[in-house]
């Protein structure tokens, strides 16, 4: 993740911190994030409480029976971290939702469901609107995102995704660092709102949308997590035989796992782990082409060249560049 991305998250804390500081500015957010905002500040009288202490409380389906629940509103894209100032608590909303775990794990209660539902890193869920659920407090460790879709934005986007109908809730068990990017790129886009910022996240929400319909490009969940360490660990070294004897099983048998649950080969995979491991090289650090072609086991950059431009449909350089571009350097 670059440098840009934890700017942004950063002002976004401290900016969430400053309004829970201020009775005002909590009291503007009240209104505007919420659509029963007038209803909810009668309640605050009611129950002779401030703003805060009213959500700050135990809650349960019978108590939001009594309160009502709060129904935040979103008639515009946007992308917010789940800050440490933010209070777990009981509500719905008029927009879909995707929750997305960067890093760490995020727990969420539901009042039409009896288990709560732990995302954990490179994780998400997509919610419907009208869904009542409630988010576990930030820890030091947690980076989720927020990203409130509202309803005509996700007709035009969603495609085939659709929402889980018999629940309201989607999940999607492992995301790629693909899908890791193009949240990213929603992250700045709704936050810096550029010049056909809009149009923008159109089509990186398609893409998102895609990404997560298409899954991980393995079958088995299990079979990507033992990949995805065994090649993090030797990413110059990574063989069909090295990781046939990492999970304990031969050659032949391990080629044969690996088509019946992907319909790739072992190196079709590599290339892919490579690829995605040079995109967030090229991100994120300033190492020459040449020094990432080499970390990833190439004899010279122009096989880098040729199966990045395979994948992505634009050159290393290219791909560097709209990245600096994006942060000013």
């Amino acid at each position: 993740m670059n440098r840009q991305v934890f700017e942004i998250l950063n002002r976004q804390e401290q900016e969430e911190q400053d309004a829970y500081r201020s009775p005002a500015r909590l009291l503007d957010m009240v209104r505007q994030d919420f659509a029963d905002s007038e209803e909810l500040l009668r309640l605050f009288d009611v129950f002779g409480s401030g703003i805060a202490s009213f959500f700050d409380q135990p809650q349960s389906p019978a108590l939001i029976r009594k309160k009502a629940v709060p129904v935040r509103t979103g008639r515009t894209f946007a992308v917010h971290k789940h800050t440490i100032c933010q209070i777990s608590y009981f509500h719905t909303h008029d927009f879909y939702e995707l929750i997305y775990v960067l890093a760490g794990s995020c727990t969420q209660e539901f009042s039409h469901l009896q288990a709560p539902l732990v995302l954990r890193e490179k994780q998400a869920c997509l919610l419907g609107p009208g869904i009542v659920h409630a988010m576990s407090r930030y820890r030091s460790e947690d980076m989720i995102l927020k990203i409130t879709i509202p309803a005509e934005l996700f007709a035009e986007t969603a495609g085939a995704v659709g929402e889980e109908r018999e629940t309201g809730v989607r999940l999607f068990r492992t995301c790629s660092a693909q899908a890791d990017f193009l949240v990213c790129m929603l992250l700045k886009e709704s936050f810096y709102r550029d010049l056909h910022w809009d149009t923008a996240v159109e089509n990186y929400l398609s893409l998102l949308f895609i990404e997560l319909l298409r899954g991980p490009e393995y079958g088995s969940p299990e079979l990507l997590l033992r990949l995805r360490e065994y090649f993090d660990a030797r990413p110059r070294s990574a063989t069909l035989g090295g990781f046939a004897s990492a999970i304990g099983y031969s050659a032949h048998y391990t080629a044969r796992l690996i088509k019946r649950y992907t319909g790739k080969s072992f190196l079709e995979l590599a290339v892919s782990l490579k690829m995605e491991r040079a995109g967030t090289l090229l991100a994120e650090t300033d190492l020459p082409v040449e020094q990432i072609a080499d970390c990833l086991g190439y004899a010279n950059a122009s096989g880098l060249y040729k199966q990045f431009y395979a994948k992505y449909g634009i050159t290393p350089g290219a791909y560097r560049k709209m990245f600096q571009e994006k942060q000013g350097r």
